[in-house]
């Protein structure tokens, strides 16, 4: 092993040494100003009286809105968390309390793999409070463990080189308030970038002591990234590590080839592991990967951000944040775009990158038995660059590394994630330059910073070291200068080109007076050769968390925990209804995606759509796709044709939900009326004959204008017919103006002929009363009557109207005839135009069919299987109507396995012989069961690393034993024991 000294834990939090354990008043201010900024962002989410995931815009889509909108909250551009994300943690969660965990939903989008995957990151330590704790209150929580890991890693890491502790903390703060942090909240991707820090934490302590637990350390932090649901940001911050890794190793071990492939061999073990650890679900995404519908990516890799982006380095709203009241402005999702560190805190990072700190004459160690920081502020400088070319400056450089691993597959935009890390630490460094004096334990510097000057004639330096640092350091202020310029230039084009010049400005001017207290802070620490100690301390945290936890806010308020997903009439009557079946809708009535969350299925959604299922749904619905992988049937899906849609009767689609104004049938006329009639005085009341019935109409006489008008205004009708009672209702979001004809949906189909019938209504909301036309005291109704549509009005109250579609085939079905359509255009145009019911339609050719019914029963439908029991008088078909044409599905017919095959397109059959039969559809996913065994094996090889490395044999005396690699050359982040509080 190389380095047997035992630096652990102890020595990164400060306190093996004397010195270095002594906490001054400014490491305390430091963290109570951390912890009290993080406490304004999240107290009330913490408590309940918040919830930290945006689910207020729910309520705005019916059939919540009719309970009345929330228009706080963050806006369209975080759909993906309450439609995708939450939803499927729901649903998992939901099925491990139940006792059955289903590697695969059936409930959105045909059916997709969900378990069995990595996508939403929940076997990473961070997504506990998902497991624990209400779903409204997790997010907060998670998000607590996310600045904790943040924030705690980068102080780790950072305290490895005795950065002080107050500049360790705030770098964590930085950098857990960055733009990728903070616009990504409640998604996978924090979690993985959380964990960044403490990547390179543990692959330093494996450099620099390269023991069996340090392996292991780095081996769990890889594991715990692959496993949070975004390999993306754990591949770009992977390349990075290894870059460091090479660079250190040059430093430490350059005299040692042993000793340098010994480290490097032990980094690849750890990496190794890592993946071995994370192989129960890292397995079955590689193939599922392999199969994956991702070819909307191409071009992704060459794609990039604008240069003028990064002018939300420091103004983060420069481009809109997509909250309500903030435009959004460019075609890049701001949620993609926003790159945030705040002013201060680039200007910290300039000064980190130019400056840094000065060694003495034992540049080899920190003076505490650890290798010193050879390398360091220059890899990561050298990151930044890097990263500031491929993300927005150069695609040239794009076009060199789009073939790699991971950026050939992904947006490089989302390598922010490692971008505000390294300008954290860049930060830490210019923050310790302007705040510490740092004196060697044996002497003071000799590089005319911080000590004695070594000049020559005219106050030059003397000693070609010294020339070289002064290149350095005007080579990183010249080229922050000329970044900066450019980005500024670019940012004015953009906002004169969108005629945003004076919303920019407006947004702008707070950051601007933060970066000029920064540069006045730099230049004058420059200018005295004396760090700014009191002052500096004092005021650059609160110059730092004040625009981040603003930044924050703005981002995430917190919204109404009433709003988290409310169960309304309409979810209940479908719950209660819907069986093996699925429902529909079109618009945003529903919001489809959420379906996941409540468990009820329907053919659009948000998940990775198999081609064929999507094929289908865009023969429905040309524009049905809302993003690559969001579908959502639009208002020409509507009461008029939803009765006449083959393709949804062979999906099991039997019910359709519309806005509650979407009547379909026959509109009667008003009668004509001699006055009118108002609730005033009463409730207004029609009669008329019994019959079918869907609905009346009422002429307003006057405008009903909402009292409140984010609140809207509520018609309630009551109809009564004979015994029969029916009430039902209409939400009006604006109101309605005098004269309209207003119609409000009744189900009454199942309303006797004959007898008399009547209608009351009454409004609640409004300025005024209700006023229609009348006569003599009752109001003048139209009716709306059923037509033979193919649809029943089977639910309505205000905030939607339900249709059951008379024609729609059930989910699970047998059919007794197949017909074979060998091409797939073929197979759609067939289904579209229209199918006989008890037909199949079959790739190829199979079994042959009797033409008689069976009966179907269904004994199990959860998710992953599929139990039927058929009793069959002849051959047929049993057909399942979800997307399980890939792999991992398997079928067995009374215990022996049988062929599943692709049916009615997107769909799937198996043939099953006349008589009684036990018919099981299973999924397991591909390489589940030897990612298990891997991850036990990998478990049992931890364990058994951890177990020797305890037992191994050692003197007390290696703990005192400085570290004697080679000199460490080059500019570094500077050391001594007396270095971390602070002080001379």
């Amino acid at each position: 092993m190389v380095g047997d000294q035992q630096t652990g834990l102890e020595d990164d939090l400060g306190t093996e040494d004397a010195p270095s354990s002594r906490w001054s008043w400014r490491d305390w201010y430091a963290w109570v100003v951390v912890a009290g900024s993080a406490a304004f962002c999240l107290g009330p989410s913490l408590v309940g009286a918040r919830t930290l995931l945006a689910v207020n815009s729910l309520t705005n889509h019916f059939p919540w809105v009719a309970a009345g909108p929330d228009w706080v909250g963050h806006e369209a551009c975080t759909g993906d968390t309450i439609d995708s994300v939450m939803p499927g943690i729901g649903h998992i969660r939901g099925q491990l309390f139940g006792g059955h965990l289903s590697s695969w939903q059936d409930i959105v989008s045909g059916g997709s793999p969900l378990s069995s995957v990595p996508n939403l990151g929940l076997l990473d330590p961070l997504s506990l409070p998902y497991f624990i704790m209400p779903l409204s209150l997790a997010p907060a929580f998670v998000v607590l463990l996310t600045w904790v890991a943040a924030i705690g890693g980068t102080f780790l890491f950072l305290r490895r080189f005795s950065i002080s502790r107050p500049a360790a903390v705030i770098a964590g703060f930085i950098y857990a308030t960055s733009g990728f942090m903070v616009m990504w909240t409640n998604w996978p991707q924090t979690r993985v970038a959380a964990l960044i820090p403490a990547l390179f934490w543990a692959l330093e302590r494996l450099i620099a002591r390269a023991r069996a637990s340090d392996l292991v350390l780095f081996a769990a932090v890889t594991a715990s990234m692959l496993l949070g649901g975004f390999p993306a940001v754990t591949g770009w911050a992977l390349y990075m590590a290894g870059a460091y890794l090479l660079v250190r190793v040059w430093f430490l071990y350059r005299g040692s080839i042993r000793k340098a492939v010994s480290v490097g061999a032990m980094a690849a073990g750890g990496l190794a592991l890592g993946g071995i650890l994370s192989a129960v679900q890292m397995l079955p995404f590689a193939y599922w990967f392999g199969h994956a519908p991702l070819a909307y990516r191409t071009g992704e890799p060459l794609a990039g951000l604008p240069t003028s982006g990064l002018v939300t380095l420091v103004v983060p709203n420069g481009y809109g944040l997509c909250v309500y009241g903030t435009a959004s402005r460019g075609s890049v999702n701001t949620v993609e775009l926003v790159a945030y560190v705040g002013a201060v805190a680039v200007v910290l990072a300039i000064a980190g990158a130019a400056f840094g700190f000065r060694r003495g004459r034992r540049a080899g160690s920190d003076g505490r038995g650890r290798p010193g920081s050879g390398g360091v502020r220059g890899c990561f400088v050298g990151a930044i660059v890097v990263m500031l070319l491929l993300g927005w400056l150069s695609p040239t450089a794009r076009s060199v590394t789009a073939h790699l691993p991971v950026f050939a597959d992904n947006f490089i935009g989302r390598i922010r994630s490692v971008l505000g890390f390294a300008l954290a630490v860049l930060a830490a460094i210019g923050f310790d330059w302007l705040t510490v004096s740092r004196v060697e334990a044996d002497g003071p510097v000799a590089d005319g910073d911080d000590g004695p000057s070594r000049t020559g004639s005219f106050g030059l330096p003397k000693d070609p070291v010294a020339w070289a640092r002064h290149i350095w350091t005007a080579a990183v202020l010249v080229g922050a200068g000329v970044v900066g310029i450019l980005i500024v230039r670019k940012a004015y084009q953009s906002a004169a080109a969108a005629h945003d010049l004076r919303v920019v400005a407006n947004v702008s001017w707070i950051p601007g007076l933060l970066l000029l207290a920064g540069f006045v802070l730099v230049g004058y620490r420059w200018a005295a050769r004396r760090p700014s100690q009191t002052f500096a301390v004092l005021i650059v945290p609160i110059l730092i968390a004040a625009p981040g936890v603003q930044f924050f806010h703005t981002v995430l308020p917190g919204d109404n925990p009433k709003s988290f997903y409310p169960n309304t009439a309409t979810h209940k009557f479908l719950e209660a209804n819907l069986g093996h079946d699925r429902y529909s809708s079109s618009g945003t009535t529903m919001y489809p995606a959420t379906s996941l969350y409540y468990g009820l299925r329907t053919p659009t959604g948000h998940a990775f759509i198999e081609p064929a299922w999507q094929q289908l749904l865009q023969k429905i619905d040309p524009g049905v796709m809302q993003s690559p992988t969001n579908s959502d049937f639009g208002a020409s899906i509507n009461q008029t044709n939803i009765g006449d849609q083959p393709i949804l009767d062979r999906m099991g689609v039997k019910y359709f939900v519309l806005p509650p104004g979407d009547l379909a049938g026959r509109v009667q006329p008003v009668p004509a009326a001699s006055g009118s009639v108002s609730t005033a005085t009463g409730p207004v009341t029609c009669s008329f004959p019994g019959q079918l019935l869907r609905g009346v109409t009422v002429r307003l006489d006057q405008a009903l204008v909402p009292s409140n008008l984010s609140d809207g205004v509520t018609i309630d009708v009551a109809l009564s017919s004979g015994a029969q009672r029916i009430s039902s209702g209409r939400y009006l979001v604006h109101g309605a103006p005098t004269g309209t004809l207003l119609s409000v949906a009744i189900p009454g189909e199942d309303v006797k002929s004959g007898g008399a019938a009547a209608a009351t209504l009454t409004e609640t909301g409004a300025t005024g009363p209700l006023v229609v036309s009348g006569s003599a005291g009752s109001a003048s109704c139209g009716l709306v009557t059923p037509e033979h549509d193919g649809l029943k009005l089977v639910f309505a109250d205000p905030g939607s109207v339900i249709y059951q579609r008379l024609n729609a085939l059930p989910r699970i079905r047998w059919a007794s005839n197949a017909v074979v359509i060998p091409t797939p255009s073929g197979r759609v145009d067939a289904l579209a135009a229209g199918i006989p019911a008890d037909e199949v339609v079959l790739n190829e050719a199979g079994p042959q069919t009797s033409g008689e019914d069976a009966q179907v029963m269904v004994t199990a439908d959860s998710g992953d299987q599929i139990s039927a029991k058929v009793t069959a008088p002849g051959a047929g078909y049993l057909v399942v109507a979800d997307a399980m044409q890939q792999p991992g599905w398997s079928v067995t017919v009374d215990g022996k396995t049988a062929k599943l095959v692709p049916a009615d397109d997107a769909m799937v059959a198996v043939a099953v012989p006349p008589g009684h039969h036990r018919i099981n559809m299973s999924y397991t996913a591909p390489g589940e069961g030897v990612g298990a065994a891997l991850t036990a094996g990998g478990v049992v090889v931890s364990l058994s690393l951890l177990w020797w490395d305890a037992r191994r044999p050692r003197d007390r005396r290696h703990a005192k034993r400085r570290f004697r690699g080679p000199p460490d050359s080059g500019a570094g982040l500077g050391r001594g024991p007396n270095l971390a509080s602070g002080s001379k």
